[in-house]
């Protein structure tokens, strides 16, 4: 029964029927944060669109331009500026007549586009005469985000190869600027003022490396987070990149120079592993702040949504008032 399906024409039609269901949403929904959500899997199903289409560059800088920035730039800019936590917005008639009118016009005109495609309103005799082409690949940038060049061999020029290096120490420069910003504009935004009651910095920076990187005990607030789990982890391992880059001639020995890599070396990637037990410590214990179990650092396996969530609720949101189930609160 599954052999029968014709799975490219079902994801097809499944990416197609979430993309215009969700973009409704964005119509009819009067929540702004909902909105955003709605626009987020709306925006994604169009990728997977690009990505049935051959088009695997198209759908993944859709993806990380509409998707990864633009879109979470705005919840953002939403949830740090609101003055409420859902903010509806009430639409005039005089404005659903107008958004009627344009829209009905921008969808006649793309109708007619499509219907006046010969190949599109006529089905083909023969399927067999479908040539699939290869469309342009991001797998290339992806590879030279971690530092790998697999194209390195193919450049003839020996100058121009000695100098394919990649981009993971820039990208992680860029990574830690970005970060900085956004937690200026979050600072800025804050329509309340600060009040650390109880000395809540000195007991921030007084807590021991130790139950801060080791101890799966207890509850971490959004300073800690921000601070050991994303500021100092971060200048560590892109200590460790540039050491790696500079410092260390020799390539990891797994991507050998005959495969093309270049850039990764041991130190990065020992770094890298070491990073990961302090990174889930802290996490788990944010969570725990926010009175949920650990089993919640998972949430970020989830594409594109889980990252978003866990972004929002660890960094941004205060944890539970007063004690809850996993300890005292570290801000009393």
């Amino acid at each position: 029964m599954l052999n029968a399906i014709n799975w490219h024409s079902f994801l097809f039609l499944l990416f197609g029927g979430m993309s215009c269901f969700f973009a409704l949403g964005v119509l009819l929904s009067s929540n702004v944060v909902r909105m955003a959500f709605y626009l987020i899997v709306s925006l994604t199903a169009t990728a997977g669109l690009f990505f049935l289409a051959g088009a695997k560059f198209v759908g993944a800088m859709q993806i990380m331009i509409y998707v990864g920035g633009t879109l979470v730039l705005l919840i953002f800019g939403v949830m740090l500026t609101a003055q409420a936590a859902f903010v509806s917005m009430k639409t005039k008639s005089s404005d659903w007549v107008l958004a009627s009118i344009v829209g009905a016009s921008l969808f006649a005109l793309l109708f007619v586009a499509v219907v006046s495609v010969e190949d599109w309103r006529v089905p083909r005799e023969d399927q067999s005469a479908l040539t699939v082409t290869e469309g342009e690949s991001a797998t290339l940038l992806g590879w030279s985000l971690i530092g790998i060049r697999v194209d390195k061999e193919e450049q003839p020029d020996p100058q121009l190869q000695s100098g394919m290096s990649g981009y993971l120490l820039p990208f992680e420069i860029i990574s830690i600027h970005l970060l900085v910003v956004l937690i200026g504009a979050a600072f800025l935004a804050r329509t309340k003022t600060i009040v650390f009651h109880g000395s809540a910095p000195a007991r921030v920076f007084s807590m021991s490396y130790s139950d801060i990187y080791f101890s799966w005990n207890g509850r971490a607030p959004r300073e800690i987070f921000w601070l050991h789990g994303v500021i100092v982890l971060k200048a560590i391992y892109i200590l460790a990149a540039a050491i790696d880059w500079f410092l260390i001639p020799n390539d990891f020995p797994l991507l050998t120079a005959e495969n093309g890599a270049n850039g990764l070396g041991w130190l990065t990637v020992i770094v890298a592993l070491l990073l990961i037990y302090p990174a889930i410590v802290i996490r788990i214990k944010r969570w725990h702040d926010r009175d949920k179990r650990g089993l919640w650092v998972l949430l970020p396996f989830i594409p594109v949504i889980g990252v978003i969530w866990e972004i929002v609720e660890l960094g941004f949101l205060r944890g539970t008032v007063g004690t809850n189930r996993f300890g005292e609160d570290p801000l009393q």
